[in-house]
């Protein structure tokens, strides 16, 4: 999907940037004109998007991400990696005993953390101690408050942050009082971007997807993952008892469903599950393809020794195809799963072994019967045997 944000620089003393402020509007496009974006963030979006929006952007500047009290107990924060973002504390946040466990915990893992909009009345004064950054909206503030926030925290650790700063005159007077960070349009404005991201729960699917298809994967594994999906799992179940005819009591859990169809047909049927689910509403052919792909990749690595582990083989070639099925470029789908090199550059560009392989899928697909002989002498193949068990599928 389509999702549109804006970044906003934040800068030092010497006028260099330094971080970025995430501004969000949901999954929806914010509007188009960057002096029109509202800095408020109602509320924060699933920190799959934050992180992939956080791998996409360049540079190693950290970027200011806004949560509410509801996302830091919920614990979304610890999604996103602590060297690359800011945890931003809404305004609006109460200093609760859970939150300021939350928190503490947060430091203790390495994360920074901002107090958005602080004044001298906020409940947060007492703990401003727990803040590495504290951010000063000084088209909100008294000009007095301003500077007896500065002057309060004169000497200590925690870094003040000036936003809203609208010109030159301002931008000298809060370095006189101490500032040492500042945002606003005096500097830059929010800067509108887009990005095609999967929605969480696509990412999900690929996730546990990605996860089966590795041989050393555990039972204990897959069955943490399953259980976050009711409705993947009502599925799985219902094809597992369906597989199992005669047994004498219904499978009522993936541990269950283990012991009977095993670990290997569990992981076959998860593959397949997800897969088909993905494809809904896609042409038809883009499933069958697929399917097609994954074993024949697999079948070449059985028999022909080619490329791998089988069941790496099997997530190489039904990958292959999920560009198309997904209407998500084929790079971003590996950056987002944080692919293997070796597996990345054979589904973006056909390179290294598992490429080769798939090359010879492709030359099969589109009838290059010239390429597909190439490839089949070089590792002296039988062609008719390929070609007979791709055809035959």
């Amino acid at each position: 999907m389509n999702f549109s944000f804006a970044k906003q620089p934040i800068v030092d003393v010497e006028n260099q940037i330094v971080a970025y402020e995430l501004l969000f509007r949901g999954a929806e496009s914010i509007r188009n004109q960057p002096d029109q974006i509202d800095r408020a963030t109602d509320h924060i979006i699933s920190g799959n998007f934050i992180l992939a929006i956080v791998n996409h952007l360049e540079g190693e500047q950290r970027y200011f991400v806004n949560f509410t009290e509801q996302d830091l107990l919920e614990d979304k924060a610890s999604l996103l990696p602590q060297k690359s973002v800011v945890i931003e504390i809404l305004e609006h946040c109460q200093p609760t005993k859970p939150l300021l466990d939350t928190l503490k915990n947060l430091r203790i893992q390495g994360y920074t953390i901002a107090l958005d909009d602080f004044e001298l009345s906020s409940p947060w004064l007492e703990y401003a101690h727990l803040a590495d950054i504290i951010k000063v909206d000084v088209m909100a503030c008294p000009e007095q408050d301003i500077k007896e926030i500065a002057s309060r925290f004169k000497g200590m650790s925690v870094r003040l942050l000036a936003e809203k700063v609208e010109d030159e005159q301002q931008f000298l007077r809060y370095l006189e009082y101490g500032y040492h960070l500042f945002q606003g349009f005096h500097f830059y404005k929010p800067i509108v971007t887009s990005l095609k991201v999967l929605n969480p729960r696509k990412l999900f699917l690929l996730e546990l997807l990605n996860l089966v298809s590795q041989s050393d994967t555990t039972m204990e594994e897959v069955s943490e993952n399953i259980a976050k999906d009711a409705a993947l799992m009502t599925v799985l179940l219902r094809k597992a008892n369906d597989n199992s005819r005669m047994v004498s009591k219904p499978i009522l859990s993936i541990k269950h469903a283990v012991s009977y169809i095993g670990l290997a047909e569990l992981k076959k049927l998860i593959r397949i599950v997800i897969t088909a689910e993905l494809a809904v509403n896609r042409p038809p052919i883009l499933y069958s393809n697929a399917i097609k792909r994954a074993q024949t990749m697999a079948f070449m690595a059985n028999n022909y020794r080619l490329g791998g582990d089988a069941e790496v083989a099997y997530s190489v070639g039904l990958l292959s195809l999920f560009d198309a099925i997904l209407a998500v470029d084929m790079a971003e789908i590996c950056q987002q799963l944080r692919l293997p090199e070796d597996i990345s550059q054979a589904l973006v560009s056909r390179e290294g072994a598992w490429g080769e392989l798939l090359q010879m899928i492709d030359a099969i697909e589109q009838g290059n019967w010239q390429l597909l002989a190439a490839h089949t002498k070089a590792h002296q193949l039988n062609v008719n045997e390929l070609l007979g068990f791709y055809h035959g599928l």
